[in-house]
C-alpha cells in the first residue's frame, strides 16, 4: 500500500498466509443430541469434497461410529443407548481437487457431547 499527500509519500506491505483447505472442511467442537432439532447429529461440515470418511471413538479407543460424505452424522448413541456426556475423538480423512491437483488430508480432533 502506498499513500501520498502534501507531506510526501509512504508505503508499507502486509503478508497474509492461509491454509488452502480451511474452507473445505469444518469439524465442530461440540454437539447436543437432545432431540430438539438443533445440533442433534455430529459430523464434519464440508464443501466440495470428492471423498470423506470419518470415525468417532470414545476415550478408551472404542469405535462408536463410522460415517462418510452423504450420511446424517452420529446421533450420540452406542449399542442402542445414549453415549455419556464427555470428550470424544473424531478422525477425518478427506480428498478434494483444486485446479488439476488432488489434495488429501487427515484431521484428528477432540469434540464434546453435551447432554
Amino acid at each position: 500500500v502506498s499513500a501520498t499527500n502534501l507531506c510526501g509519500t509512504t508505503s508499507d506491505s502486509v503478508r497474509i498466509d492461509y491454509r488452502d483447505f480451511n474452507y473445505r472442511i469444518f469439524v465442530p467442537n461440540a454437539f447436543t443430541p437432545a432431540g430438539d432439532g438443533l445440533n442433534d447429529f455430529y459430523g464434519p461440515v464440508v464443501y466440495d469434497l470428492d471423498e470423506l470418511q470419518y470415525q468417532i471413538f470414545n476415550r478408551w479407543g472404542e469405535k462408536l461410529y463410522e460415517g462418510g460424505l452423504n450420511d446424517a452424522g452420529w446421533d450420540g448413541t452406542y449399542l442402542g443407548a445414549d453415549a455419556p456426556q464427555g470428550a470424544y475423538i473424531i478422525n477425518v480423512r478427506y480428498k478434494y481437487t483444486t485446479g488439476n491437483r488432488g489434495i488429501r488430508g487427515n484431521e484428528k480432533l477432540v469434540f464434546y457431547l453435551l447432554r
